[in-house]
């Protein structure tokens, strides 16, 4: 596995945080969580992320509006979508926006890993 530093999950539900949190917790340096859509965008810019876990429906601002507000990032992080609904013939708009790859709810360990190493 590539050796990200730190790690932002932005997600509203905890669980999902905590799975995350729970795989990479041993293998990265710093791992923060979020849950509220509009303070996504200021803490990737200022965060100095390596790797964002990304819920693409948030309250208050979407995962597709972060994109759209990070995508001119000198150093835009890896950034992995998560959504609990199959988003079918959407990962390519995703891509354009700077998504790396696009989890489906339930989440599963080695899909995870697959998404941080493709």
């Amino acid at each position: 596995m590539e050796r990200f530093q730190h790690v932002l999950i932005i997600d509203d539900d905890p669980i999902t945080s905590s799975i995350i949190l729970n795989l990479l917790k041993e293998k990265v340096t710093r791992i923060d969580a979020i849950s509220d859509g509009n303070l996504a965008t200021e803490k990737i810019k200022h965060g100095k992320y390596d790797l964002v876990f990304l819920d693409l429906h948030l309250p208050g601002k979407s995962g597709m509006e972060i994109l759209d507000e990070i995508r001119d990032m000198p150093m835009l992080p890896r950034i992995v979508g998560i959504s609990s609904t199959k988003e079918r013939g959407k990962q390519t708009l995703f891509e354009n926006r700077g998504l790396h790859h696009l989890l489906s709810k339930p989440l599963y360990s080695k899909e995870i890993f697959e998404a941080i190493q493709s």
